[in-house]
C-alpha cells in the first residue's frame, strides 16, 4: 500500500510510470555527451596509476559489473579517475546501483559523495536527483542512516554548485 502511494507521487512529479529501464534512460540521456577521455589523472606518475589508467580504459559502461570498480586491481582505481571520467562512467554506476542491491547502491552512494563538485551541468544534476528520488521511491533502500545519507547526497545536487 504504502509502495503503491510512493510510485504515485513519483508519477505526478517526473510524469512517468516508475521503472528501472526509464530511470536509467534518463541518467544515460543526461551523461550522453561525456565521452571517454583521459581517465586517470596522472596515468604517467606511477606503476599504479599506469595500471589503473589501462584497466579503466579496458572497461565499457555498457557492461561493467560492480566487481570491476572495487579494489580488483589491490586499490581503488576511482580513486585516481579524473573529473570527465568519472562522468562518462556515471551511467554505469546507476546501473550497478539497480542490478547488484544494495552493495551497488552502497557504491553508488560512496561515489556521489563528493561528486557534486564535479557534475556543475543543470541537466546532469536534475538526472541525479531523479535517480536518487526513484531509488528512494521504489524502497530500494529502507535503513534510515542510508536514506539519510541518499537525502544529504540529493539535497547537494539540488543547489547551485560553487564557481571553480
Amino acid at each position: 500500500m504504502l509502495l503503491t502511494y510512493w510510485r504515485e507521487l513519483y508519477l505526478i512529479k517526473y510524469f512517468v510510470e516508475p521503472s528501472d529501464e526509464a530511470a536509467l534512460e534518463a541518467v544515460s540521456k543526461a551523461f550522453a555527451d561525456c565521452p571517454r577521455q583521459q581517465l586517470v589523472r596522472d596515468p604517467n606518475h606511477c606503476s599504479e596509476c599506469i595500471k589503473a589508467e589501462q584497466y579503466l580504459t579496458s572497461l565499457d559502461r555498457s557492461d561493467v559489473a560492480l566487481a570491476d570498480i572495487g579494489d580488483r586491481l589491490g586499490f581503488d582505481c576511482f580513486s585516481m579517475i579524473t573529473d570527465e571520467g568519472f562522468r562518462h562512467f556515471v551511467p554505469a554506476l546507476c546501473r550497478i546501483a539497480l542490478q547488484e542491491r544494495p552493495a551497488g547502491i552502497g557504491h553508488l552512494l560512496l561515489r556521489l559523495d563528493r561528486a557534486h563538485t564535479i557534475i556543475v551541468e543543470p541537466h546532469q544534476r536534475e538526472a541525479i536527483v531523479e535517480f536518487l528520488d526513484y531509488i528512494k521511491v521504489m524502497r530500494y533502500i529502507d535503513w534510515n542512516h542510508e536514506i539519510g545519507h541518499l537525502t544529504q547526497i540529493r539535497n547537494r545536487f539540488t543547489q547551485q554548485p560553487e564557481s571553480a
